[in-house]
């Protein structure tokens, strides 16, 4: 999808990590009373340089879809190491990150739509 222009693939790439992003913390929130459960981030490999996965591998465990699992002490006696108001504000700014940037792809679009409808 060359045509697209490279905004076109920055922007797929980003909405697809908004919703990874998504259900990583819905996996959180819904594991908030499971005793030993550790919450999890989801750490974008791509983005990171090595020597800053070297110091994640020393605090965290990094899975294969490069989801950390905090290695923190827990908050709570049952082990479980889940914020519920952290999450509930992650749950948000993700929310609101995802719907910026499907705008941004609506306007893409339609900016393509007017120029194949010669401008009308």
């Amino acid at each position: 999808m060359d045509w697209l222009g490279s905004d076109y693939s920055l922007l797929t790439k980003a909405v697809n990590r908004t919703v990874d992003s998504q259900k990583v913390i819905s996996k959180n929130i819904a594991n908030v009373d499971t005793p030993g459960y550790k919450a999890q981030r989801l750490v974008f490999s791509d983005v990171l340089d090595s020597q800053m996965k070297m110091s994640l591998k020393r605090h965290a465990q990094i899975d294969a879809q490069g989801s950390i699992v905090e290695q923190s002490t827990s908050m709570r006696n049952d082990g479980n190491g889940v914020d519920i108001d952290f999450e509930m504000s992650e749950l948000s700014r993700n929310q609101i990150e995802y719907e910026a940037l499907v705008e941004q792809l609506n306007r893409k679009f339609s900016g393509i739509q007017s120029v194949i409808r010669g401008g009308r």
